[in-house]
C-alpha cells in the first residue's frame, strides 16, 4: 500500500492523483507506519493534501520521529530551527538533527555542520546563504571539470605535433 501511495503522490507509471496517495498514506498512519507518518506530514507542509493543516503535519512528524524515522526528524529540526510552522527552539533542533544525523541522514549532519557558526543571524539568511554556497561549489566544479577535459585534449593534441617532429628529425619515439 505504502508504495502504490508513494507512486500516486509522484505520478510515477501513473498519473499524479493526491487525494489518493492522501488516503493511502493515512491508512498506513491508523497501522502506525512511521514512513507514512513523515510523507503525510510532507503532503500537509507542502499544502497538497486536501486540507493541509500544519499543527496535524506537526503531530505526525512528532509521531514518526518517536519512532526513530529520521527524515521525520530532520524535518522536524528545520522546522525547529528555521521556526517554520513551530517556535523556534534550537536545544530541540540540534537534538532531533543529531539524532537524524546519527542514523545516517547526510542533510542533517551537513545542517548542523553549517548551521551553529550563523545561529544568530535570521534563518532566510541563513538558508540564503547555504543555498548560495552549495551553488557556488557547483558551478566552481563543473569548470574545474571542463578545464580538466579541455587540458587532456590539448595535451594530447600537442604530445602528437612533439611526436611528429621528432620522427621528422630522426630521433627516437617515446
Amino acid at each position: 500500500m505504502l508504495l502504490k501511495a508513494k507512486l500516486y503522490l509522484k505520478g510515477e507509471d501513473v498519473s499524479t492523483d493526491y487525494a489518493t496517495a492522501q488516503r493511502m498514506f493515512e491508512k498506513s498512519v491508523h497501522q502506525g507506519n512511521a514512513y507514512a507518518m513523515y510523507s503525510l506530514a510532507k503532503m500537509h507542509l507542502q499544502g497538497i493534501a486536501q486540507y493541509s493543516d500544519i499543527r496535524y503535519a506537526v503531530h505526525l512528524l512528532m509521531e514518526a520521529a518517536e519512532r526513530g524515522n529520521q527524515w521525520a526528524e530532520y524535518q522536524l529540526g528545520k522546522m525547529y530551527l528555521y521556526g517554520q510552522g513551530v517556535d523556534k527552539n534550537y536545544e530541540m533542533a540540534v537534538q532531533l538533527l543529531t539524532s537524524a544525523a546519527n542514523k545516517g541522514n547526510e542533510y542533517a549532519q551537513h545542517l548542523l555542520d553549517n548551521y551553529r557558526p550563523y545561529m544568530h543571524s535570521s534563518s532566510a539568511t541563513v538558508l540564503a546563504s547555504m543555498r548560495l554556497l552549495a551553488r557556488l561549489s557547483q558551478i566552481i566544479r563543473d569548470d574545474a571539470e571542463k578545464r580538466d577535459n579541455n587540458n587532456r585534449a590539448i595535451d594530447r593534441k600537442l604530445m602528437r605535433k612533439i611526436e611528429q617532429k621528432k620522427q621528422a628529425q630522426g630521433q627516437k619515439m617515446g
